[in-house]
């Protein structure tokens, strides 16, 4: 959660009338992250991305199978919290890739009454082709930008997604 920022008259304002206490910059960089966030929620995107890697799979499935490849063997209740959502919405996404066999269910060795939940070999294929396309459509869209304006990019993007992180779990 990101802390709203109180507005007081003697605060300035950026160009994208934002108020923020000594920094215009924070104001661009909102901007430029919701456009980036509108852009990648827009359905015609993920769409065209999905036609692209030649699967079947709508956003809320992607979500499941792209938090499942990044988090790896997972209970079903920690898989709905690392997606914030219920564990009844997370259960019903889960079902349905396992129909269709992205999903698989384990034992848990560390308590045998629980069950992981982990991407079959065609679920870790499937969101193996979402993701080159995504890098692939990434290349282009970075293609004039200089290898150090891209590493620089990467360094302070990590970094502001690390800080996005310790604000959350401080609870500020």
């Amino acid at each position: 959660m990101v802390q709203a920022i109180l507005y007081h008259e003697d605060m300035p304002t950026t160009a994208t009338g934002t108020t923020v206490a000594g920094d215009t910059t924070i104001g661009d960089i909102e901007q430029a992250l919701t456009r980036l966030f509108r852009r990648g929620n827009q359905p015609r995107v993920h769409e065209q991305l999905i036609a692209r890697a030649g699967v079947a799979l709508d956003r809320a499935a992607y979500a499941v199978v792209s938090r499942l490849g990044d988090c790896g063997p997972v209970r079903l209740s920690e898989l709905a919290y690392r997606m914030g959502v219920d564990v009844s919405t997370a259960c019903r996404q889960v079902q349905a890739l396992e129909q269709e066999g992205l999903v698989t269910r384990a034992v848990d060795p560390g308590d045998r009454r629980a069950t992981l939940l982990r991407l079959s070999e065609e679920g870790s294929l499937v969101l193996g082709r979402v993701r080159e396309v995504r890098r692939t459509q990434l290349a282009k869209a970075l293609g004039s930008w200089s290898a150090e304006d891209r590493e620089q990019f990467a360094t302070l993007l990590s970094r502001m997604l690390n800080d996005f992180d310790a604000l959350m779990e401080t609870g500020s």
